[in-house]
């Protein structure tokens, strides 16, 4: 006895699955309750039996995973083959969560107390509630497997990091923008995989240094504002943008106009 329990569905497995009072069961991992692993790893894998289930995972209750000295990885894990919803809390040192088989994540925890996010999906991803990380990167990426199936909706108000963390966001199909916020890291919108359109009125906002623009391009009615930070920032060019620089200024260093239905720029000075 390795002190593991187990449970394998074989191949031959009824079209459903149901519990003791026969009701269907229709996430294959569920968790309603508390997951904690103190210096460890917490690891959801909920891989193949898509046409069995509703959802791989459905994240209702509470996950820690946190460090305990420097050596521990604090790393919270999901990975399934089809949806996964989070409705409840984590706190890990790390958060990566990977939906295959065309399976879309739906982030709306109650709370996401990390160093650092990492959410991929072959389908969808939407964001459901503010996210703030502290000193890591938030990935988001939706279609990673670039198939032109799958794209990023968020719904909730804010998506932060800060430090040096980066905000990356992906996704085929219409990206849905609302605030996203760093430090001292960069905002990279559809670097990888491109949107098709965006909606929504992106506020894109550095809490610290300037927002110095060094490229300004317009092409399928999006425009892609790039500043001498990194940053790749994406919108509607007949659509409404906010720039905001908490402590500094908004810098023009392109000599190409900066298109937009309404631009409202928020900071010590516009030059």
């Amino acid at each position: 006895y390795d002190g593991l329990i187990s449970v394998a569905i074989k191949e031959k497995a009824a079209s459903e699955i149901l519990d003791y009072e026969g009701n269907p069961i229709t996430d294959q991992i569920k968790n309603t309750g508390t997951l904690e692993a103190a210096g460890g790893q917490v690891i959801l894998d909920a891989e193949s039996l898509t046409t069995v289930f509703e959802a791989a995972i459905n994240m209702e209750g509470v996950v820690k995973s946190t460090k305990m000295d420097i050596e521990d990885s604090g790393l919270v894990k999901m990975v399934g083959d089809g949806d996964i919803d989070v409705t409840g809390a984590i706190e890990a040192e790390t958060v990566d969560i990977e939906a295959k088989s065309g399976g879309a994540i739906v982030l709306a925890a109650d709370d996401i107390n990390a160093y650092s996010l990492t959410a991929r999906a072959e389908g969808d991803i939407q964001v459901n509630t503010n996210i703030a990380v502290s000193g890591g990167d938030i990935v988001l990426h939706a279609d990673y497997e670039a198939d032109g199936i799958g794209q990023f909706t968020q719904n909730a108000e804010t998506i932060a990091t800060t430090g040096t963390g980066n905000i990356l966001i992906d996704g085929s199909g219409a990206m849905t923008l609302a605030t996203l916020k760093t430090q001292a890291g960069a905002i990279k919108i559809g670097t990888t995989v491109t949107p098709s359109a965006i909606i929504g009125e992106p506020h894109f906002v550095h809490t610290e240094g300037d927002i110095e623009i060094t490229a300004v391009e317009t092409g399928n009615d999006i425009t892609t504002l790039k500043t001498a930070r990194g940053d790749v920032l994406k919108y509607a060019t007949q659509g409404n943008v906010t720039l905001e620089s908490e402590k500094g200024s908004i810098i023009q260093l392109s000599s190409t106009a900066i298109p937009a239905c309404h631009l409202r720029v928020i900071g010590d000075d516009f030059i």
